[in-house]
């Protein structure tokens, strides 16, 4: 070692490089390595503002920093909007039902309570009496400006909820929506609740004047209104450029009962973020995104959903090199040798076993190699390394090979998981692969496997793609299979399941590396495809 150990150190049981969780992290104060995204985020000038990254990339360990280092932070928990509540509203149900465009009621939602939010937090509204003085103060300031009559008397209208939580505000907005709609429509709500069903059993002229009602009770809603008030707060309350307020949600990624309802309000907050980042100048709006979820998103609507390229500059990319993920396992490293170096701080090559005449990598490039380039799988790897190296001063190259088999498979399902929503039935796929080449051309793929994959469950709702692949079977037979394996690499690829070498000039590309991005004419049938290392333990994947 280039330094004294002043102990002899050795794993412990318990002992590990982190939580796969950032919330349940405990190094994540300590150890968090910024690659500079942090920076971009707090400028209150720079357009990023939508963290967007695959699972295990650093989404909430960001967010996370980025509240410790300022002070006027708004949280907003996805739980605490209630969207449960907004999921099983007989309204919301009624109206999804009927085709009514609920857009513009998703986009108050989100604009009322951004702005409730910010009015509390700059006046510290949190009782009656805190609430009185306030609209005391604006009454005083605004009360004879007829311009801002309308913006004035939203804030009252409203006003009497501004300390409760967010939750209650939902609530009460649907409330108004579900009035909105029974005056105009004269629906008896509580018997659609029992026969909602029903609907798809009247006539097309009686539906159609229903959703010509129910379109009009949603438009009643008070949107002038609402962005009158964000104009008094641009131009009158947030004008301070040394005050600057950030609202932070993470999560939209969970698990939740009614994942339409959920996307749809997704859509619709990047369309008022995209709003809010020129209305009010010294707040903004930061949120963390999985890209599948902004990909099904996108591809859910195309005529009305957002455009990709519209958001662009919004976007802040995750992306990690392996140098970046060795400085943030060495930070972690830090933590757990606390004490058994002095002087300088310890390396991986202390741990970790050097390159050897059997062995073209050293350890660490040898994980590294097994990864998506994200900390999520470095700190898993490492972890299920130390589960067999207790009562050792280093982890053995022999450690490291025995983890590997768990690693793989964990990836593997995770791989799944992340993917499933956009691809149902994709996790069988991947076991389709079991005993291939680890890396082949794609007309080497047998028409037997795209047969199997016409076998597969086609009737779920997310299982469109495996539709698509049959419905052109269908229409051109036996001819349609060469495009049907291009189509299947190209997913593949994008998940990451494969990477590509388009031609001998030109290297080994993944989707998730920062020049992932591929056209069409990068798969040909000279185009090598490579099944990522991550998996090949696995599904027992052989040398070529």
């Amino acid at each position: 070692m280039s330094y004294q150990q002043t102990k002899i150190f050795k794993f412990k049981k318990g002992i590990d490089l982190g939580s796969l969780a950032a919330e349940n992290d405990k190094f994540l104060n300590t150890a968090f390595f910024d690659t500079g995204d942090v920076d971009a985020l707090i400028d209150i000038t720079s357009p990023k503002r939508i963290i967007l990254g695959r699972t295990g990339t650093g989404k909430t360990a960001i967010l996370e920093e980025l509240k410790k280092r300022n002070g006027h932070i708004i949280k907003i928990d996805p739980e605490a909007l209630s969207l449960q509540y907004l999921s099983n509203s007989t309204i919301i149900k009624y109206l999804h039902q009927l085709g009514v465009h609920l857009e513009l009621f998703y986009k108050l939602l989100w604009k009322h309570v951004f702005a409730v939010e910010l009015i509390k937090c700059h006046y510290k509204l949190d009782d009656e009496q805190s609430q009185k003085k306030f609209l005391s103060s604006i009454f005083s300031r605004f009360g004879n400006n007829k311009k801002k009559k309308k913006a004035i008397e939203y804030l009252v209208e409203w006003s009497k909820s501004f300390w409760e939580d967010t939750e209650y505000r939902v609530k009460e907005i649907t409330d108004s929506l579900e009035k909105n709609v029974k005056d105009e429509v004269g629906v008896d709500f509580k018997y659609f609740k029992a026969h909602g069903s029903e609907i798809s059993s009247i006539s097309q002229e009686q539906k159609t004047e229903l959703i010509h009602k129910a379109q009009n009770a949603v438009s009643k809603i008070q949107i002038i209104e609402l962005n009158e008030l964000i104009q008094i707060m641009s131009s009158d309350i947030f004008n301070d450029p040394q005050k600057k307020y950030y609202i932070l949600i993470d999560d939209l990624d969970k698990d939740w009962v009614d994942r339409t309802i959920v996307y749809d309000l997704i859509k619709s907050l990047l369309e008022v973020i995209y709003d809010f980042s020129s209305q009010i100048k010294n707040v903004k709006i930061v949120i963390a995104l999985r890209d599948n979820i902004l990909e099904r998103i996108i591809r859910s609507d195309t005529r009305r959903g957002p455009q990709r390229e519209k958001y662009e500059s919004l976007y802040l990319k995750l992306y990690w090199t392996e140098e970046q993920l060795i400085q943030l396992f060495e930070l972690r490293l830090k933590q757990i040798l606390v004490g058994a170096y002095e002087s300088i701080e310890p390396t991986y090559k202390d741990i970790l076993p050097s390159k050897s005449k059997n062995s073209k990598n050293d350890g660490m490039r040898y994980i590294l190699e097994r990864t998506l380039l994200r900390p999520r799988d470095l700190i898993h790897y490492f972890n299920i390394c130390i589960e067999s190296s207790v009562g050792k001063t280093k982890i053995s190259l022999e450690n490291i090979r025995s983890a590997e088999l768990k690693y793989s498979k964990d990836r593997l399902d995770s791989l799944e998981d992340e993917w499933k929503e956009n691809y149902f039935g994709i996790g069988t796929v991947f076991k389709m692969f079991k005993g291939f080449n680890r890396s082949f051309l794609i007309n080497e793929i047998e028409d037997s496997f795209i047969y199997q994959l016409l076998q597969m469950e086609m009737d779920h709702p997310k299982a469109a793609w495996l539709r698509r692949f049959l419905e052109e079977f269908v229409e051109q037979g036996e001819s349609s299979l060469k495009t049907i394996k291009f189509q299947l690499i190209s997913i593949l690829y994008q998940v990451g399941f494969v990477g590509i070498k388009p031609s001998p000039q030109i290297g080994l590309k993944y989707s998730f590396e920062p020049s992932g991005e591929i056209v069409q004419e990068d798969l040909t049938e000279k185009t090598v495809i490579h099944l990522h290392p991550a998996f090949h333990r696995a599904l027992s994947i052989k040398p070529n």
